[in-house]
């Protein structure tokens, strides 16, 4: 809730424009739901989202709940009149990675970084232990009298699975 927000005196009226950040297309609030396009000033009234003064010198506004998981690059106007114009003052602007439902928080992005970094090393000690099993075979190969190319062909077919693992994973 309040993802949008901005500090400035009392009795001001801003609001926000939400772009996609993939294309840079602008939301249209009178559209609603997840619809986007490309800015067309003739429309700049479909564009804006009113922040509302909650006293404190504190502005805020939900992020629209219809807008798909995206990263979005948010700016803030001080409008001048009362419908918004190409001349307003930008106050900001930043971005906010949206989940869908909420703004996606650092903590969040930790937690699951670290679970990637557990996956990579449990990957990298199978890969050893492979490795050791294939120096075992090489070797036990080697012991009964096999030749180069059969312990070589052995070696490479247990590489391949070991690659379609990897990929199938």
């Amino acid at each position: 809730m309040n993802e949008i927000w901005h500090t400035r005196s009392s009795g001001d009226d801003i609001y926000a424009f939400v772009r996609r950040k993939t294309d840079d297309f602008i939301y249209d609030v009178v559209a609603g739901s997840d619809t986007f396009e490309a800015f067309n000033g003739a429309n700049i009234a479909n564009y804006d989202l009113a922040l509302a003064d909650d006293g404190g010198n504190f502005y805020s506004v939900d992020f629209p709940a219809g807008i798909s998981a995206n990263v979005h690059r948010v700016s803030l106007f001080l409008r001048a009149i009362g419908a918004p114009l190409l001349t307003d003052f930008e106050l900001s602007q930043g971005e906010i990675s949206w989940n869908g439902t909420s703004e996606e928080d650092v903590s969040s992005v930790s937690s699951n970084i670290s679970v990637i970094i557990s996956d990579i090393v449990l990957v990298q000690s199978t890969v050893d232990t492979i490795a050791s099993d294939l120096v075992l075979v090489a070797s036990d190969l080697i012991s009964v009298g096999s030749d180069v190319d059969t312990v070589l062909d052995t070696v490479r077919i247990q590489l391949n699975e070991l690659n379609l693992n990897e990929v199938n994973a």
